[in-house]
């Protein structure tokens, strides 16, 4: 080997570990091959943790682009019978088309075997259409859960409860609204 392949063979080396080292961590894990052999039950469960909680991260920043990195095209939801990642790209965009100053917190995060459970705190102000709930300009505030089941680094199913004191308060400020027209 010449210099020159030495030097181009160290060059390309350098900028992939560069790459590597920008990607977020569950994605630097799931580079690694083979990853699932290597991987201990807690490496699973930190590392779906954290596939879960980045998806959070992107919910809460509308980051639909992002999506395809950690939602399986397999991917169903059982609570609105959305599929992939474009499915959970409309859901978070009807959200954030809904209410603006959306926020979501994660309360609780619960992973066991190739399940993540959330207990989440939304917060926003309605200034959209919601399904069939029309604008109230009124603070919105909503609590629940979602489970996501993984397979190979993605997210291939989701459920969600909303408690249901939501829908009472939404109902109320609809009813409020109808009153005022």
């Amino acid at each position: 080997m010449n210099t020159d392949d030495y030097r181009n063979r160290s060059k390309a080396t350098r900028l992939a570990r560069a790459k590597r080292s920008q990607a977020p961590s569950w994605a630097r894990l799931l580079q690694a091959k083979p990853w699932r052999e290597n991987m201990t039950s807690a490496h699973q469960l930190a590392l779906n943790e954290e596939i879960v909680r980045e998806l959070y991260t992107c919910i809460q920043a509308n980051r639909a682009d992002r999506f395809e990195a950690l939602v399986s095209t397999e991917h169903v939801d059982h609570s609105n019978g959305r599929h992939g990642p474009a499915g959970f790209a409309a859901a978070v965009a009807n959200l954030h088309n809904a209410y603006s100053n959306f926020r979501i917190e994660l309360e609780t995060v619960v992973a066991a075997d190739d399940l993540v459970v959330i207990q989440w705190h939304e917060t926003g102000l309605h200034t959209g259409q919601f399904f069939n709930l029309k604008p109230t300009n009124q603070p919105f505030e909503a609590r629940g859960l979602n489970m996501y089941r993984l397979a190979h680094g993605k997210i291939v199913d989701s459920w969600i409860a909303v408690d249901p004191k939501t829908f009472r308060a939404q109902q109320l400020a609809q009813a409020t609204l109808r009153d005022a027209t």
